[in-house]
Formats: C-alpha cells, structure tokens, sequence
C-alpha cells in the first residue's frame, strides 16, 4: 500500500506502539505481530514509534504530526476506561 510521500521523498506511518515502556511480555507479543503485518504491508514507508503506555514527549508529537497515517497496534488504546491510559487522553484530541 503507498502512502502519500512528504518533502524528503518519505512516506511516514506513526505506530503507537504497545511495546514501549512496559514490561509486560504480551505487549511485545502484539507488537510483534503488528509488525509482521506492517513492515510488507508498508515496505516503502519510514515507521514512527510512539508511545502508548505513558505520555508522548512533545516532539513525539510534532514528529507523529507528519506522518501520512496512524495506526494503533492492540487494542487497549481503544478502551478509555481503562485507568492505565488516562495519561493518554490527549491522543484523542490531536492528529495522532
């Protein structure tokens, strides 16, 4: 699938990933099975990490801000109830 290309040339995709800043093994499990599908699915595309576990620094966010598309990977994200990700609720309210 192509994205749409910036300046550089680049073509960015901004992933929150469920792997950073945990310990928890099934976090990195999900990750790894959202790449799997990603990386061939994108395979032109330059991948931005952002967090989902804790607050994204702000140029996290002006970097996320550039990317043609954002996908979450898992499903936790999702679920605002969830107490683990009231840090988060600004994710809701940007282009991220």
């Amino acid at each position: 699938m192509a994205l749409a290309a910036d300046d550089a040339g680049s073509s960015r995709l901004c992933v929150f990933d469920t792997a950073i800043a945990t310990d928890n093994l099934g976090d990195h499990i999900i990750m790894d099975a959202v790449w799997d599908v990603l990386r061939p699915l994108f395979s032109d595309a330059s991948f931005l990490r952002t967090p989902s576990h804790r607050r994204a620094s702000l140029s996290e966010i002006w970097t996320g801000h550039k990317a043609a598309l954002s996908i979450v990977g898992g499903t936790n994200i999702l679920i605002r109830s969830d107490p683990r990700l009231r840090g988060c609720h600004n994710f809701t309210r940007t282009r991220l």
